[in-house]
């Protein structure tokens, strides 16, 4: 689904069970372009990657977006990759992934295995857990990984490593200007 902009809207309790001939499994949206405003997505469920946004694409999310509440195997929040020169995930202004899970793999709330993900301004990583896996927060095995500002906070990795951030990338995360990251948990091993 492509979009130019949304606003205000709500995309909740939607279940995916099959995998597309694709062999991607997508719930909630792929490649959605700025939502804004206070759009939700919540309470979705994917069988596999991507509870709340797959994204193959290109999203930016602005104002008081949210995603909170779904659950996929990786990336309980949003799965994020598919290219390194196109593929981008930027978080604006008070935007936040929240209270997401990856029940067995890794990345509760952002999972990123190639392209770009971004987060500026306010934007909030916080409460996502990966409770079998690493990375509660952020599991970053991508091409780039940048905070010029945000928080990622209170995330729980059960088994692994990385309860804010676990990274499995020769690629470095860049931090720059106002960032937090604190109070993340890793329960096993390193946190």
């Amino acid at each position: 689904m492509y979009a130019s902009l949304l606003t205000s809207f709500d995309l909740r309790r939607n279940l995916q069970t099959t995998t597309p001939p694709n062999g991607k499994p997508q719930v909630g949206f792929c490649s959605v372009r700025t939502p804004q405003g206070s759009a939700l997505i919540s309470n979705n469920t994917a069988a596999e990657d991507g509870g709340g946004v797959f994204n193959y694409y290109h999203v930016d999310m602005y104002g008081h977006s949210a995603i909170k509440d779904n659950t996929a195997v990786t990336g309980g929040g949003v799965w994020n990759g598919g290219s390194s020169t196109t593929d981008v995930y930027m978080m604006y202004d008070d935007s936040s992934i929240t209270g997401n899970t990856a029940t067995t793999h890794y990345g509760g709330g952002v999972y990123t295995c190639d392209g770009y993900f971004g987060m500026e301004g306010n934007a909030l990583i916080s409460g996502n857990q990966a409770p079998q896996g690493s990375g509660g927060g952020v599991y970053h095995s991508g091409t780039h990984f940048e905070m010029k500002g945000g928080s990622i906070t209170g995330n729980t990795a059960g088994v692994y490593f990385g309860g804010g951030i676990s990274v499995n990338s020769a690629n470095p995360v860049k931090l720059e200007g106002k960032v937090t990251i604190t109070g993340n948990t890793a329960t096993t091993h390193y946190g």
